[in-house]
């Protein structure tokens, strides 16, 4: 008895299992009954809209294609100006290279020339600070030794004639 108690013990589990089961799998049921409904609703909603809308799918597509088209034209027509453009920059870069070997060059003759000024000075000071002798060979010497009563002739005069017309102008501007 024990054991046909058991046994009624376990046909009770197992059919309560099952009626568990059953209400999980109608639960189940109804679940995937309404995700089939959504998906079909879904589906005719979907295939009314490319009914609907298929001339305008059409023409988007179309319209893609087109556009496609255009910007290969556009492409095309452009790479000749593309081209042309990058020949312009590259002959630009090619004259400013030039310009710049060109200011180069100008810095170099400046700075020459500068130092030629510089030098020049140099000389001109040299030459003012020197005594006379020191810049007249002993040939000239000897030669200006003999026509220093001439040059200071020569300079006196020019003095003279510089005091006579100072006087001159002085007396026409006291009569005016």
């Amino acid at each position: 008895m024990a054991a046909e108690t058991k046994y009624l013990q376990f046909t009770d589990d197992c059919k309560a299992d099952i009626e568990t089961i059953r209400k999980r799998n109608s639960v189940l049921e109804r679940k995937v009954d309404d995700l089939t409904r959504n998906v079909n609703d879904l589906l005719s909603r979907t295939s009314k809209y490319e009914k609907d809308n298929k001339a305008e799918i059409e023409r988007m597509q179309t319209k893609n294609a087109n556009l496609g088209s255009e910007i290969k034209q556009c492409e095309k027509d452009n790479k000749a100006e593309i081209e042309r453009m990058q020949r312009k920059i590259a002959n630009l870069e090619n004259e400013i290279k030039n310009l710049k070997r060109k200011i180069a060059a100008l810095d170099i003759k400046s700075a020459n020339s500068r130092g030629m000024e510089l030098s020049a000075t140099c000389l001109t000071s040299q030459l003012i600070l020197s005594e006379p002798k020191d810049i007249i060979s002993p040939m000239e010497m000897e030669y200006q030794e003999g026509s220093n009563s001439s040059d200071e002739l020569a300079a006196g005069m020019i003095i003279l004639i510089f005091l006579i017309s100072f006087l001159i102008g002085m007396q026409i501007s006291t009569f005016t």
